[in-house]
């Protein structure tokens, strides 16, 4: 038999999520053209859950008004055997997610590689948010909504490519499948307002690329996000600690910089796509270390070696697959298709009533048929009514609720505010203590260097007419010494013997001796007297989790 549709050869089986199954396939056409595809079948189990099918032909849609580099191309949506499915450019290589697993692949990944990657993703970011659609003309305004390692693809020619827009979302573009409302995604990878119940944005993918950018430095979970700022930051910092600088330590402020901008607690705080795009380009032309191409070359054929990624009950590989006819999943065969399903009752014959409504030869429908319909509508108002009563119970429940939270809510607002106030009376006082302990300190630094420059001065006797050969005074003997000042966060004011030098991280050339630095956090003055001298230690952090500067 010869077919005048397309054929699919399934090779092999490439994964399988939830919903779907990945095939790496050959296609080819009537015509005698042959391509290689992935090919993502919707499980037979799901293939009639309407929520699942309508997300997967967003997913084919949405991708076929993208254009990236770094964005997975969807060709097509067709139907196979019944089942929707989406035909895709195939991406060798393997996920991300293998290349930080240990087990998978032991050898560390060059900060400069990590750094290209997260340029990558992020420009892919803004391209689907911002850049206007080639069909269009118009920005899609494309959220992800689950950047992690799992869904992106790194090829052996050092390609990045960010999979699986199933749960994305488009502001301009009507969806099928209802998913605006619901909190979808990985919870290791959601920003700290979207586990609090708050709407997805671009800032919160840019989240989601920040844990993953830290996850590919350290190679283990970064976690969910703290529920404080202040708890968040301490995280963010302890997490930092595992990164190795080696080779690379003059650079290591600036990305400390950059994780902790695209982590930031609150939104509005983090750093914005296009300027991740630049700051991590710029780290990459300066990192040393293997280009993403000369390590991806030697390192994911490595990973891909190890043979799928997924594997399922019913292998399908080896099999060969036709086209269905052309009636796409999104076609409608019918007006009466668009009725409300709670509207079509079933017939006696147990044929859908819908189709007994079609018009037959005489043009007059049965009388059966029409008491049919009768007995649909009186159940249909009985249920309103039912329904009418239930909604008013609920409605009242709701109230009650809401008037039962916003108590509990100015309760503890109130609450709040008096241990703010409590807190701020005790910061008052430890100032007032640590201002009279560096006094103190100083006063003592002072006498100590009096005692030792009068200690210093030679002694002439009484008979004695010959004068002493002057000294050099110990301010005179003093020497340059460079010092770095450093704080986590980044970019607290600093000043230096009363005199104000800017925000870390700072280099600063001083004569050695006795300073004083304040690190200015806010409405707290952190003081610290330092004693600088050549040879010795001359950097100082001051850590705003603890609150000390060591």
């Amino acid at each position: 038999m010869i077919h005048s549709r397309r054929k699919f050869k399934l090779v092999k089986l490439l994964g399988v999520g939830g919903f779907g199954e990945v095939y790496l396939a050959d296609m080819s056409t009537p015509s005698g053209f042959t391509k290689t595809v992935a090919l993502k079948l919707l499980k037979e189990d799901v293939n009639s859950t309407d929520d699942v099918a309508a997300r997967m032909r967003d997913e084919a849609r949405m991708l076929g008004l993208l254009r990236h580099r770094s964005i997975v191309q969807a060709d097509d949506l067709i139907s196979i055997g019944g089942r929707i499915s989406v035909v895709m450019e195939f991406i060798p290589g393997c996920n991300l997610s293998s290349l930080l697993a240990r087990s998978c692949y032991r050898p560390d990944i060059p900060l400069r590689v990590v750094l290209h990657v997260a340029a990558e993703m992020a420009d892919a970011l803004v391209a689907a948010y911002s850049r206007p659609s080639t069909v269009t003309g118009e920005p899609l305004k494309v959220l992800h909504r689950d950047i992690k390692p799992a869904n992106v693809r790194i090829t052996p020619d050092g390609e990045v490519k960010i999979l699986d827009f199933g749960i994305a979302r488009a502001e301009q573009m009507e969806r099928a499948a209802q998913t605006q409302e619901v909190a979808l995604g990985s919870l290791y990878y959601m920003a700290p307002e979207v586990l609090a119940g708050k709407g997805a944005s671009l800032a919160s993918d840019i989240y989601a690329l920040g844990v993953t950018f830290v996850e590919s430095m350290i190679r283990s979970r970064f976690g969910l996000a703290a529920d404080t700022e202040e708890e968040h930051t301490a995280k963010i910092n302890r997490k930092l600690e595992d990164i190795d600088f080696s080779g690379n330590e003059s650079h290591q402020v600036a990305i400390e910089k950059l994780v902790h901008q695209m982590l930031a607690f609150a939104p509005q705080e983090r750093a914005g796509g296009d300027e991740v795009v630049r700051a991590a380009q710029a780290l990459v032309a300066e990192l040393t270390g293997p280009t993403m191409v000369q390590w991806a070359r030697d390192a994911v054929p490595k990973v891909a070696e190890g043979g799928s990624e997924g594997m399922g009950d019913a292998d399908l590989s080896g099999t060969e697959l036709f086209e269905d006819a052309p009636v796409t999943p999104v076609a409608t065969s019918h007006p009466s298709d668009l009725f409300d399903e709670a509207t079509l009752g079933v017939s006696s014959s147990g044929e859908p009533l819908e189709n007994t409504l079609r018009p037959s030869g005489t043009g007059r429908p049965s009388l059966w048929v029409v008491v049919a319909g009768l007995v649909v509508i009186f159940g249909l108002a009985a249920f309103a009514v039912d329904y009418s009563s239930r909604a008013e119970e609920a409605v009242t429940e709701a109230k009650a609720k809401v008037a039962s939270d916003r108590a509990v809510a100015a309760t503890t607002a109130r609450l709040a505010a008096e241990l703010k106030a409590e807190k701020d009376k005790a910061s008052d006082v430890a100032d007032k203590l640590e201002k009279a302990r560096i006094e103190e300190e100083e006063a003592k630094v002072a006498a100590q260097a009096k005692a030792t420059e009068k200690a210093k001065r030679p002694q002439v006797s009484a008979g004695s007419t010959a004068k002493a050969k002057p000294r050099p005074s110990p301010s005179a003997q003093a020497v340059d010494v460079s010092i770095k000042l450093f704080s986590s966060p980044l970019g607290i004011p600093v000043s230096l013997d009363g005199k104000s030098i800017g925000k870390t991280p700072i280099k600063v050339t001083v004569k050695s001796g006795a300073h004083i630095v304040v690190f200015h956090d806010g409405d707290k003055a952190i003081r610290k007297t330092i004693t600088v001298s050549a040879g010795q230690k001359t950097r100082w952090k001051y850590q705003q989790a603890s609150g000390s500067v060591k």
